[in-house]
């Protein structure tokens, strides 16, 4: 296996959160992955993540290199595109962060996104920073290590119960605040926009009633598609341009 290779499948397989009592038995979901962010320039965003976060890099050290793989590029709606990739992991946290280039490196586009990284550290001081792209990460100081989402909405109060109602989804990973709508209603995937990884069952089901919700299929040919290791996988948008990759388990 080639060093990009398993980097990849560090990407791909990385700890879920299980959610045991969080989630109730019949919920499709069954665990949360990494927060996918798509990003101008990896090495860049590395420089922050990794140099100024000190967040730990996952997976065999060296270059980051393009590869192409098509089918992350049809799960991504862009057949024939190469990628690089990295991915960090946030200590208290089986979340982690997955840091995703699409083409050539590009000047960054800072502006307003639909999500906030929350970091929780003991000791730390209550700092608010943006990465390259714009996209907001806010450190506090905490008795306990983790992390969180913050999903800015609409209402609040309608994505939680749309997230409870279709897929289960109660987790103190995520939440929503009523903030606007911030999220780039622009062409997937570019640099700033955010994605969640779920693990679920029955995804053929799931994916049927998300679009009957009003979610959008982003990934190419508008179902799940195979990767190579056997899983296969679905890129919805949600009624917020908030990204949910859904992921099935075997």
């Amino acid at each position: 296996m080639t060093t990009f290779a398993a980097r990849l499948m560090a990407g791909l397989f990385g700890a879920a959160l299980i959610f045991g009592q969080t989630a109730p038995p019949e919920s499709a979901v069954v665990g949360v992955g990494p927060f996918l962010h798509i990003v101008s320039d990896l090495d860049h965003s590395l420089e922050f993540y990794h140099g100024v976060l000190g967040l730990e890099l996952s997976g065999p050290p060296g270059e980051h290199k393009f590869t192409d793989n098509p089918a992350v590029a049809d799960l991504y709606g862009v057949p024939g595109k190469q990628f690089r990739a990295a991915v960090l992991k946030i200590p208290g946290s089986p979340m982690g962060i997955e840091l995703v280039q699409w083409g050539e490196a590009r000047k960054p586009k800072a502006g307003p996104t639909a999500v906030t990284l929350m970091l929780r550290r003991p000791g730390a001081v209550r700092t608010t920073l943006n990465d390259p792209d714009g996209f907001t990460v806010e450190v506090a100081p905490s008795a306990i290590a983790g992390g969180a989402l913050v999903i800015g909405v609409i209402d609040a109060s309608k994505a939680a119960a749309l997230y409870e109602s279709m897929l289960g989804l109660k987790s103190d990973q995520i939440r929503f605040t009523t903030a606007g709508n911030k999220g780039l209603n622009v062409p997937f995937p570019t640099p700033g926009q955010g994605m969640l990884r779920l693990f679920v069952r029955n995804i053929d089901t799931l994916a049927q009633s998300l679009k009957a919700a009003g979610f959008s299929v982003i990934t190419s040919g508008g179902g799940p598609v195979p990767l190579p290791q056997g899983q296969r996988v679905i890129i919805f948008r949600d009624p917020n341009n908030f990204y949910l990759q859904l992921m099935e388990t075997r």
